[in-house]
């Protein structure tokens, strides 16, 4: 469930993001390399977690869902998948952190003004 959540609540941050900075071409293009590295990431961890998660013909005469060797695969393949999706969750979040600072350092306007834009967004990402 947690990877299906994260996905959802990343894309809609991106998606808030490029209409805030629709103007940009820039901004455009580095919300959609994200939107896709995000949805691509997440749909492959849901399918791996999926496919190993589900009993197989002999997991039935053993016991089904309860089958010893079931639990064995399922907690490994979950385990690494676990894993991967910390590391990369991990830069994504950090890539969804950085497009706002990017374009508003870019602004002509008081550094107080600034600083109160990024803690917004900062918070907003958190």
């Amino acid at each position: 469930m947690y990877l299906i959540a994260a996905l959802f609540i990343k894309a809609s941050i991106l998606v808030l993001y490029r209409r805030i900075f629709r103007p940009s071409d820039i901004a455009n293009l580095l919300i959609w390399i994200c939107v896709a590295i995000n949805v691509v990431f997440y749909l492959v961890s849901i399918t791996i977690i999926a496919v190993g998660c589900v009993p197989h013909g002999d997991d039935y005469k053993t016991g089904g869902w309860l089958s010893p060797i079931y639990s064995r695969r399922c907690t490994s393949v979950s385990g690494c998948v676990t894993i991967a999706s910390g590391a990369i969750g991990t830069f994504i979040d950090l890539y969804i952190l950085i497009i706002p600072v990017i374009f508003l350092s870019g602004l002509q306007t008081r550094t107080k003004r600034k600083a109160g834009l990024l803690a917004i967004f900062a918070v907003g990402t958190a």
